[in-house]
């Protein structure tokens, strides 16, 4: 790092005709008008390193009319980039100071179009919606209940409080979560006071702009709000709050809605209502009976809400939600491309199979209608093993499959659903590739992955499979892997005449004695790191990732772990004309 960019970066403001201030010590007034429309703006607290932008306050600005506000965050704050997606580089001060000043102007010509702004304030709804506080989500589809629970701490070693969205306490995401969080204190027989709804427009439209001040403060505001939403929205919303009124006062609304780019965002309020709310709900209720026994078409929506929006509030909450859904947290990382609903068999449970099965849980594997996640492994887990292993101390002189099968069943906070295999000969290699849509053998055993590949393309049972080998090789140097879906070559065609296609080793014979060290009389290994194992899971999945979204995708893949290993290309790999297994 220079040692003068602080220096740099003040004359390269000064060059860009930015007005210098006496306080702070390094500060500047830059005066924009856009459109019409004048700003003032005072660039502060720079920090030599850039490892914090600048901060940007807004002196001044217009109110136009019929505009959102967007960008500005408390204290007059603009938020003018985004730091996951552009850094300020410290070698590059005068970059920097001008590309500041680009963010700033940039940022002002969205600010003041009614368009433009609304977008950005329907689309970063969560930057603008204030909550009060926040909570925890677990139960997206059929969140019931609002409740706030004592946990304990293993890291600060104290008892505090958190709030929670969720399905009901008998369920098993709950019970998961509650062991997870190390819940203390769990109240039963909650009542349910949860209204949950589905917005089909944008939380706020360009014509009621003006209607009701931002953020949301009050019930009547609230309710005002609403309408915007369409008559339909409202008398679900009134019609659902009336019926939870009859139990309680103390009512949370959750809403959510999807944005411009299909990312999906929850907002709620909780409302602490005045002891006549349940005789409103009950007056509601007849109404509705005696309409619907007299045929009547219904009554009037304004009629309702004044019903309603009188109800005098004792409390209005605007609640921030933190969406820990089992089905938000699986599908956010993979856009959708989740594995959910498939049955998936992991054949070897040692350590590429176990970073395997754990980077397949956090996708979703083992989840949704007839997903399963499936292990077979007759070795158990050593002392030796725990070097390289996803496993614990925990499982030793455990079966790995059933150990593999507990530790991940434990490792989330969502049904989990797994079957443990017995070691795989002939006849269970059949009923596993007839039963499974994708078989990943990562046992290292060239015997079994030859048998898995002859029944595979020998049989009928299993057309929509995908057969999947992964193994580590040049003595732990690279890892390899082919994807067999029967449309190109297979395990077989990696050999030509007893010989390899594809050498890894220079000399044929040298992978035989390379690196391995013996153990006792016929066992021996072959010594690498477990982030080997690692390299080599994240080469596996998503190779099935790649060909699940897009069946073109390379089959046959390679990752060098060391520059001794040689290079392979990606590819389809082609079947060879005389291959006993895939051109019978």
């Amino acid at each position: 790092m220079a040692k003068d960019t602080l220096a740099r970066y003040c004359q390269a403001m000064k060059d860009l005709g930015v007005e210098p201030v006496s306080t702070p010590a390094v500060g500047y007034r830059y005066e924009l008008t856009e459109s019409g429309h004048a700003f003032s703006f005072l660039i502060h607290e720079p920090d030599a390193s850039f490892l914090h932008a600048p901060k940007v306050t807004i002196l001044s600005k217009p109110k136009i009319k019929g505009v959102k506000q967007t960008h500005v965050v408390e204290g007059d704050t603009l938020c003018y980039f985004d730091d996951n997606a552009y850094y300020f580089d410290a070698e590059h001060p005068e970059k920097a100071a001008s590309d500041i000043i680009g963010f700033i102007n940039l940022t002002i010509k969205r600010m003041i179009s009614p368009e433009l702004a609304l977008e950005d304030f329907n689309n970063e709804f969560d930057a603008y919606w204030r909550p009060e506080r926040y909570v925890y989500l677990i139960g997206s589809e059929q969140v019931r209940y609002f409740a706030t629970y004592k946990r304990w701490s293993p890291i600060t070693q104290r008892e505090s409080s958190e709030s929670l969205l969720h399905e009901g306490e008998d369920s098993s995401t709950f019970q998961a979560w509650a062991g997870k969080r190390g819940y203390t204190r769990i109240e039963q027989n909650a009542v349910e006071n949860v209204v949950a709804l589905t917005l089909k427009n944008s939380p706020v439209k360009a014509q009621i702009e003006g209607a009701f001040s931002w953020p949301i403060s009050s019930w009547q505001a609230f309710i005002t709000w609403s309408q915007s939403q369409g008559n339909s929205f409202v008398a679900s919303l009134l019609e659902k709050v009336a019926n939870i009124a009859l139990r309680t006062n103390d009512i949370t609304i959750v809403l959510n809605y999807n944005n411009a780019n299909g990312l999906i965002h929850y907002f709620a309020v909780r409302i602490l209502f005045k002891r006549g709310i349940r005789e409103t709900a009950k007056r509601d209720q007849r109404a509705r009976v005696s309409a619907k026994k007299s045929r009547q078409k219904g009554r009037k929506l304004k009629d309702i809400i004044g019903m309603f929006s009188a109800q005098q509030a004792k409390s209005f909450e605007r609640i921030g939600i933190l969406n820990a859904s089992p089905r938000f947290v699986i599908a956010r990382n993979t856009l959708q491309k989740e594995l959910s609903g498939l049955k998936i068999a992991v054949v070897g449970c040692g350590t590429l199979g176990g970073f395997i099965s754990n980077t397949l849980v956090k996708l979703g594997a083992g989840t949704g209608e007839g997903g399963k996640l499936i292990f077979s492994d007759g070795d158990w887990l050593k002392p030796e093993n725990l070097g390289r292993h996803v496993l614990d101390a925990t499982y030793v002189g455990e079966l790995k499959s059933t150990a593999l099968q507990h530790f991940l069943q434990n490792s989330v906070y969502w049904p989990l659903q797994c079957e443990v295999w017995p070691s795989l000969d002939e006849v269970y290699s059949k009923r596993l590739l007839a039963h499974c849509d994708v078989v990943i053998d990562a046992v290292g055993n060239i015997p079994l992955s030859k048998l898995l590949s002859s029944i595979y393309h020998c049989s009928t049972f299993s057309e929509k499979t995908i057969l999947l080998h992964g193994w580590v090789d040049s003595d732990g140097g690279a890892i390899r892997c082919l994807l067999d879906d029967k449309t190109g070559g297979c395990f077989h065609c990696l050999r030509v005449e007893g010989k390899e296609r594809f050498p890894i080793f220079k000399n044929q014979d040298e992978g035989n004695t390379n690196t391995r060290l013996a153990m006792s009389c016929g066992q021996s290994f072959t010594p690498y790191a477990a982030s080997v194992s690692m390299a080599g899971a994240a080469l596996i999945v998503n190779t099935l990732l790649d060909n699940l979204n897009n069946k073109s995708s390379p089959r046959l893949r390679q990752y060098k772990v060391s520059s001794s290993a040689p290079d392979l290309k990606w590819q389809n790999l082609k079947p060879l004309d005389n291959c006993s297994v895939c051109r019978r």
